[in-house]
């Protein structure tokens, strides 16, 4: 196994994840360019690394150049680093290379021959601070949609912030109680919750396509449109509550704890600075998938959300067996998504939970 397929596969732990890219054709006809691999978020000052290959579908060897540069905001070189390859007859040649994303903003990978390009990939590296732009799925990852450029985003590296020391409201306030916020929850769109009948403070996202991408970074891109408005809404008297479920999907394709915790601590850099009260995550759940994989993603929830100070529902009272089956009265049949009585009992523990 090469150190590029080891790389993958630690890093995903599931190897339908993320899968090549369909080869496109290079300008000579007997070559194709392939992308296996490029991480779908980073933590900032991590490396970028690609896994490439080149398809040569000739009787004969070519020599080609393997060249990988970074560049800053402005378009400046700051890093460029060339080797000659052989890209061998018949067959398949691996690529792979990392480059430092301190200071870049933006990075390419490109394979050669003379000065012709057999293929190349750009990357766009989008920090915290930087605005969300429109996007587009192909395949497995996220292109920027006016540039085609992979987006990934780089979040900073956070530990648990200490929590305030509580102080009774009525010490502040007197005797009159805190008024409640409104909440605002965010559900999939394949539950069809309360169908039929439209509500301001429902927003649902999906469906999320299982092509390759992480199905929490498609989630992100979708919230991160729907929310986009409560960041400059100053017409609220009281801000609202944020309830967030994240998508199951992620139960089904065994996403890699730790992406997944890169992931939300990507959302939640950018939720957490909306104009909200209260940004509240309930973890991913779908009855009758395996409860101890359930609890891993569960942990890294409740991690992310204690250190950016959000709060974290318990997805276990959202499991009662009755609200998942296809017929109330036939148990050991059950659907993908919660039915009629349990949508009832799931929206209203969503809206009405208390404590957060």
């Amino acid at each position: 196994m090469t150190r590029c397929a080891i790389l993958v596969w630690a890093v995903l732990s599931a190897a339908r994840l993320f899968s090549a890219d369909t080869p496109a054709a290079g300008p000579a006809k007997d070559l194709y360019f392939i992308i296996d691999f490029l991480p779908p978020a980073i933590y900032d000052r991590d490396s970028v690394t690609a896994c490439l290959r080149i398809e040569n579908t000739s009787a004969a060897e070519i020599k080609a150049d393997f060249v990988c540069s970074s560049f800053n905001d402005a378009g400046e070189s700051i890093k460029e680093n060339s080797q000659n390859v052989t890209l061998k007859a018949r067959g398949f040649t691996s690529l792979e290379a990392s480059l430092d994303s301190r200071n870049a903003a933006r990075m390419n990978f490109a394979v050669k021959r003379g000065a012709d390009a057999i293929g190349s990939v750009t990357v766009r590296i989008l920090r915290d601070h930087e605005p969300w732009p429109a996007t587009r799925w192909s395949g497995s990852r996220l292109l920027i949609k006016e540039s085609g450029e992979v987006l990934i985003p780089a979040t900073s590296k956070r530990s648990k912030v200490p929590e305030r020391a509580f102080v009774p409201v009525k010490w502040m306030l007197g005797n009159e109680p805190e008024k409640k916020p409104p909440s605002i929850v965010i559900v999939p769109a394949a539950w069809q919750m309360n169908a039929g009948a439209a509500r301001a403070d429902l927003l649902q996202y999906g469906p999320i396509a299982l092509t390759g991408g992480p199905p929490l970074l498609a989630a992100a891109d979708q919230i991160i449109a729907l929310t986009a408005s409560l960041a400059v809404d100053a017409a609220r008297p009281v801000a609202p509550r944020l309830v967030i479920c994240l998508p199951a999907e992620d139960l089904e394709v065994a996403t890699d704890s730790r992406l997944y915790r890169m992931l939300l601590d990507t959302f939640l850099a950018r939720v957490t600075k909306l104009n909200v009260k209260k940004v509240v995550l309930v973890p991913p759940f779908k009855y009758g998938a395996k409860a101890k994989f359930m609890q891993v993603l569960w942990k890294e929830v409740s991690a992310a959300a204690a250190t950016f100070g959000a709060g974290a529902l318990d997805a276990g009272d959202f499991l009662d067996e009755a609200w998942w089956r296809l017929s109330p009265d036939v148990p050991g049949v059950y659907g993908p998504q919660p039915n009629t009585t349990g949508l009832k009992n799931i929206e209203q523990g969503l809206f009405n939970s208390t404590g957060l």
